[in-house]
C-alpha cells in the first residue's frame, strides 16, 4: 500500500463514498459492510474512492489453466477527508485474483481491497 499524507489517530467512525459506476457503487458497499462489522461505520472520517484500474481478467482462463492466467486485478485510489472536508492523506490498494471456483468472480478483487482499506484506516486513522 502506498501512503501520503500525516497519519493521525483522531477520529472514531469513518463511512465512504465512492464514484457512480456500478463497481465503485459495490466497492462502496463493501467497504461500508466492513466498517459496520468493525462497528467503526459513522460521520467522522471521510473514505472517498476512485477506480483506476479493473479487470475482470478472464474467468474461463482462470478455471481451466490456473497459475494465473486470466488474472482480475484492480487498484484503487483513497483519498480521506475530515468533517471539515479537508484532505488529510491518501493511498492506493491493490488487489489480483488469480484462481476461484468455477474461475471466481472478479468482483472479488473489490471484496479484498474493502478489507485491507478499512484494515488500514483503523490502524492508522481511528482511536
Amino acid at each position: 500500500m502506498q501512503t501520503k499524507g500525516e497519519i493521525s489517530k483522531e477520529f472514531l467512525y469513518a463511512n465512504a463514498k465512492c464514484g457512480d459506476s456500478e463497481e465503485e457503487r459495490y466497492l462502496q458497499k463493501q467497504i461500508i459492510n466492513q466498517l459496520k462489522i468493525k462497528n467503526i461505520y459513522g460521520r467522522d472520517l471521510n473514505i472517498k474512492c476512485k477506480i483506476l484500474h479493473f479487470d475482470e481478467g478472464n474467468r474461463f482462463a482462470r478455471y481451466m489453466v490456473g497459475f494465473g492466467a486470466g488474472a482480475a486485478t484492480t487498484t484503487i485510489k483513497i483519498e480521506l477527508e475530515n468533517q471539515q472536508n479537508e484532505k488529510i492523506g491518501e493511498f492506493e490498494v491493490s488487489a489480483e485474483m488469480k484462481m476461484g471456483a468455477f474461475g471466481g468472480s472478479a468482483l472479488n478483487t473489490l471484496e479484498e481491497s474493502a478489507v485491507k482499506i478499512v484494515n488500514f484506516i483503523e490502524k492508522n486513522y481511528i482511536k
